[in-house]
């Protein structure tokens, strides 16, 4: 189908897509989400702009760094203080105990039993004598109705039963906070938002990009891509460019003949941990307007790296788990989704993960059809 938008819809609608519903957050909203957490004010509404702003929640995941290395600081200035005190509790003892001691060998006998003040004594309240029970009288033996017998605990409150995500928690040695700050996000999403149905019909794109999957994902690993691309029988050629999102730097331009339809970024176009960047692929028809395609993505963060290493080594033993640091921490849908569907199918009858498994399958749905307007 072809595009009959002008280059300057086409622009604006690109810089649209960019911008998720609602109005950003600002910086002492970001914080006291950060320091109070639930108890922040409108906090379910944050949270799920936050959800769907990736400046939102990088500045939302630094602040929540930045207040835990401050609170570990506290920690342990108050440790060093309280140790330099502790250090004087030996000195003080000795000293006290040496004046004890000389103080109790230089004082007379006398003057000490004199000091000591006299005891009275009370006298005893009468006691009742109770005659002994008579040798050879037999004991009444106990019925069997009054032999004390032990409360037996009530059952008439059946066990909870554990949830999927309470077990992979539980079988985990040492939870990391990311983990469980995602696992509470996303539950807390899904239980927000719900499913809502989708009936707009996701337009095919002129040109497909295949590799890396920013079509579906905001984030990438590599930093070395191999950028790939669905030919076109019509093109001629292709010209390859990569800016960088932020100040719209050109960082690579090349152009390549028809039959080639994939390109290694060189070592000397390395792409930054953490950058963001935009791709356009242009499609140079012979006689006609070339088609020209944006897409706009991110790398990861070393932090977010690290989170992606962990996810990678637990998919299979943690798949719930690496599904929530997939989604909310690294805006990986895809990776979510594949482990969610590996959740599923040992636990067929979890409606649960029934329903983390549809809400991000809409959002994969939604991510595809901002890009192919």
């Amino acid at each position: 189908m072809r595009d009959t938008r002008t280059s300057l819809e086409k622009q604006l609608g690109a810089e649209l897509r960019e911008y998720a519903e609602g109005e950003c957050l600002h910086f002492e909203q970001i914080w006291a989400l950060a320091r109070r957490g639930q108890r922040a004010r409108d906090y379910h509404r944050a949270l799920r702009h936050i959800a769907t702003c990736t400046a939102c929640r990088r500045a939302y995941l630094e602040l929540r760094a930045i207040q835990h290395m401050q609170s570990q600081g506290l920690l342990t200035r108050m440790w060093q203080f309280w140790g330099q005190r502790l250090a004087w509790v030996p000195a003080v003892g000795v000293a006290v105990t040496v004046v004890t001691l000389a103080w109790w060998l230089w004082t007379p006998r006398n003057a000490q039993i004199a000091q000591l003040s006299p005891i009275v004594v009370s006298p005893e309240s009468p006691t009742t004598l109770v005659a002994p029970e008579p040798k050879g009288t037999p004991t009444t033996p106990r019925l069997a109705d009054e032999t004390p017998r032990t409360a037996k605990p009530s059952t008439d409150d059946p066990p909870r039963n554990i949830t999927p995500i309470e077990r992979e928690l539980a079988s985990i040695r040492r939870v990391e906070p990311f983990i469980r700050e995602a696992a509470n996000a996303f539950a807390a999403l899904t239980a927000l938002d719900g499913t809502r149905a989708d009936n707009q019909s996701v337009q095919v794109p002129p040109i497909r990009i295949l590799k890396p999957d920013i079509e579906r994902n905001p984030a990438i690993e590599e930093t070395y891509p191999l950028i790939q691309w669905q030919p076109l029988q019509q093109a001629v050629g292709y010209r390859l460019q990569l800016l960088d999102a932020n100040n719209s730097r050109m960082l690579l331009e090349t152009t390549l003949d028809a039959t080639r339809n994939e390109y290694r970024m060189p070592p000397e176009a390395q792409l930054a941990r953490g950058g963001n960047y935009e791709l356009i692929i242009t499609a140079l028809r012979e006689g006609e307007e070339p088609i020209v395609l944006r897409r706009r993505f991110r790398v990861l963060s070393e932090p977010q790296r690290s989170m992606w290493n962990w996810a990678q080594q637990h998919e299979r033993t943690h798949p719930l788990l690496s599904a929530t640091v997939y989604y909310y921490h690294l805006d990986r849908y895809t990776d979510a989704l594949r482990c969610l569907r590996r959740a599923q199918q040992q636990n067929p009858n979890d409606a649960q993960i029934n329903r983390w498994l549809a809400f991000v399958e809409q959002r994969i749905r939604q991510r595809e059809s901002e890009f192919s307007r």
